[in-house]
């Protein structure tokens, strides 16, 4: 795909296909929603995506996959386990307990804390913190978190330069780039296998 279909593309779909990513990482999705962000500030720097679009977009659905997780802690609460078991292991959840001893607060350090969240965020629907409580700290802590990510994205954007610069430099690096990924596929399997044993 050239620089200008690439622009189209995003232009057309950029904004559902970032709205679909984002509620994913509530399913476990392994594209975390940090590099997400980065990437939606990229696009502003960019022109492809704006601020009064991406900010609220952005900041609406990392609480939405938050809640997600939270529900997913309630339901496993409900019943004991069963198949939210397969998302993520109790014991380490229980590990996880005695961040709550400092109260509710622990939800929005989580939401500034990345690998921290799921764990919290199950972990606060499991424990019965009311939801309103939950959604005011991860509410709060996404206030912050998500326009400093996206900030942070713009800035990193300025530097590298255009989407067609982007793309010239991914073709010259195609191979570089190929190793890279399956090296980032051999990292996130190996995180994944060894994690399955805490």
């Amino acid at each position: 795909m050239d620089a200008q279909g690439a622009i189209a593309f995003l232009e057309s779909w950029g904004y559902p296909l970032f709205a679909l990513l984002l509620a994913a990482t509530g399913f476990g999705s392994p594209i975390p929603e940090d590099l997400l962000l980065l990437i939606a500030g990229y696009l502003i720097a960019v022109n492809v995506f704006t601020w009064p679009v991406t900010l609220p977009l952005a900041y609406s659905g990392v609480v939405m996959s938050d809640c997600l997780l939270y529900w997913i802690g309630t339901r496993i609460r409900a019943h004991s386990g069963g198949w939210g078991l397969r998302f993520i292991r109790l014991d380490r959840v229980e590990r996880f307990g005695s961040w709550f001893r400092h109260g509710e607060v622990i939800v929005m350090v989580a939401r500034l804390v990345p690998g921290t969240r799921a764990v919290v965020f199950v972990g606060a629907g499991l424990r019965g913190i009311p939801f309103a409580k939950f959604l005011l700290y991860d509410a709060l802590g996404g206030a912050i978190w998500v326009p400093l990510m996206l900030v942070a994205g713009a800035q990193f954007g300025e530097q590298i330069g255009s989407i067609e610069q982007v793309l010239v430099r991914i073709a010259n690096a195609f191979w570089l780039v190929l190793l890279a990924s399956l090296l980032l596929a051999f990292a996130w399997r190996y995180f994944v296998s060894e994690e399955s044993k805490l």
